[in-house]
């Protein structure tokens, strides 16, 4: 019914005619013949798989290790196999790709079922390293759609979590801070930058793809806790930080503030003399997305402050006011509607914050309750006039 709708409003422009309408959706009909059977069959598939892994689950600790080991080993053969034998079939494109997905998870569970026979004392930082540079290769040569490169970036992030919270459980907090800050400016940078090579956006365009989505969104999600720094008051607790690492106050502040810095001079620099950034519009949009996001990790170093709400509250709305419209110009509407809901979230928890002892009475309640409604109604006013206008590039 949506697409027969968005088709008679389309024909009604002028942009179709009735016999392409009718072919379409005739094809969308046939397209979805069968769907039932099609749906009871991957069912029945579903709950044998369910009921067989059940079988095994009830008898696990009966099944010596040597045996679930084996066991493990054929499945996980018997999936290479399939994989190699449709290397170059592309009628069984999503079948292999399905068989590389399982491949990459079920090697992982090897790993675990091998260190918990043999080895009970590993860490799960070096089981996900393992795995990690086991199945990287096969990976990234079999792996062609964007679900299999969600799970491999999403493996690659986890494991980099792990292996940095297996560090020394005495690392003081400033080393704690500088390490998460060359990782979560780093990592998110090197990932945009990689995706955005174009050997790898024609060779894999969903990794590429996927790579620099991811990495967006870890510098969005730094960027925007950024902000709420400024709620902190740093004036006091950056001397006891450096006091408690043994580092000189003017040496650890430039430290911290540097890594930023050096980030955005970094990514700068790679986008003028080595990436299509420079001549591609969508991608300008997407530097200076990557560059208001640095930005707003940097100021509250920079401006070192003993903590204001205001400026806090103001950070965080001009950041995601800036996203928005720059998402706005790149033609980005998942992100203009994102910033919108998120602006009017953060105005709505400015009122809580500055008058929410007004939620004790019933006058309290109801402006609330109005406040919300003219929140949401400006907010999605707002939203069709950006989204449904014409961007001018």
């Amino acid at each position: 019914m949506k697409i027969e709708r968005k088709l008679h409003h389309w024909r009604e422009a002028g942009l179709l005619s009735a016999d392409q309408q009718a072919a379409i959706i005739a094809h969308e009909k046939n397209h979805h013949k069968g769907m039932f059977g099609r749906s009871l069959v991957g069912v029945a598939l579903f709950a044998i798989i369910i009921g067989i892994l059940s079988i095994v689950a009830a008898n696990w600790v009966h099944i010596p290790g040597s045996a679930k080991i084996a066991g493990h080993f054929i499945v996980n053969g018997a999936l290479a196999g399939v994989i190699w034998r449709w290397r170059t079939d592309d009628a069984r494109v999503l079948w292999r790709e399905g068989a590389v997905l399982m491949l990459f998870g079920l090697t992982l569970t090897l790993i675990a079922l091998i260190g918990q026979v043999f080895q009970m004392d590993g860490s799960v930082a070096g089981a996900l390293t393992l795995w990690m540079l086991i199945t990287t290769p096969f990976v990234l040569y079999f792996g062609q759609k964007k679900l299999t490169a969600i799970a491999w970036v999403t493996g690659l992030l986890v494991t980099l979590f792990y292996v940095l919270t297996d560090l020394d459980p005495d690392t003081s907090m400033f080393t704690v801070w500088l390490v998460a800050e060359i990782v979560l400016i780093l990592v998110p940078l090197i990932l945009i930058g990689v995706g955005a090579q174009p050997f790898l956006r024609r060779l894999k365009p969903a990794f590429a793809s996927v790579m620099r989505g991811q990495g967006h969104m870890i510098l969005t999600a730094v960027g925007t806790c950024a902000t709420f720094l400024w709620y902190f008051d740093l004036v006091d607790h950056m001397p006891e930080i450096f006091i408690e690492a043994a580092v000189a106050y003017n040496m650890g502040y430039l430290s911290l503030l540097v890594i930023p810095l050096l980030g955005m001079l970094a990514f700068w620099l790679y986008t003028k003399y080595g990436s299509c950034y420079k001549t591609d519009p969508a991608e300008q949009a997407g530097f200076r997305h990557v560059m208001l996001c640095l930005t707003s990790i940097a100021l509250p170093l920079l401006i070192i402050t003993p903590g204001f709400n205001v400026i806090g509250m103001g950070a965080f709305i001009i950041l995601w006011g800036l996203l928005g419209w720059n998402a706005h110009h790149a033609g980005d509407r998942r992100l203009v509607s994102l910033a919108i809901g998120l602006l009017a979230l953060r105005i709505f928890s400015i009122y809580l914050e500055s008058f929410g002892g007004l939620l004790s009475s019933g006058f309290g309640l109801i402006s609330v309750g109005i406040m919300l409604l003219a929140i949401v109604w400006a907010a999605r006013k707002m939203n069709n006039r950006l989204t449904h206008k014409e961007v001018s590039l």
